[in-house]
């Protein structure tokens, strides 16, 4: 999750070295060619309004001793789980010596749950399933 201080663009604390891909207003440029942001900060006329307005649906980490790539967020919820289930099998004795079957069996599962963003940001959440065969 990310902290208020890399929301603002500060990503001094990854410990890693954050590259600017633009030159100006030229973004096709070499990756050599790249210059590296100041003490790890995006300067705030860089960051994505778009971003912004995402970060905006997703909560502030709530485990306060994480520090650096450590989680900093944990949560938890509720489902629900149906599942329906069938299996058929025909059996035929042609002869003595000619036996056959066929079987055919479904199951399908439905799991529902919101993510663990809520339904606006999204994040981890169950699908629908289904076999036949």
């Amino acid at each position: 999750m990310p902290t208020a201080g890399e929301r603002a663009g500060d990503l001094s604390d990854l410990g890693v070295s954050i590259f600017n891909p633009c030159n100006g207003s030229n973004c096709n440029i070499a990756p050599a060619d790249r210059q590296q942001f100041s003490g790890a900060v995006i300067p705030t006329a860089q960051l994505s309004s778009q971003a912004q307005n995402l970060l905006k649906s997703i909560p502030q980490p709530n485990i306060t001793t994480a520090t650096g790539a450590v989680p900093n967020y944990a949560a938890s919820g509720s489902g629900i789980v149906q599942s329906d289930s069938f299996d058929a099998r025909v059996d035929r004795y042609q002869t003595d010596k000619l036996h056959m079957f066929g079987r055919y069996s479904l199951l399908q599962v439905d799991q529902t749950a919101p993510g663990a963003f809520g339904f606006e940001a999204g994040g981890p959440n169950f699908a629908t399933t289904a076999f036949a065969g």
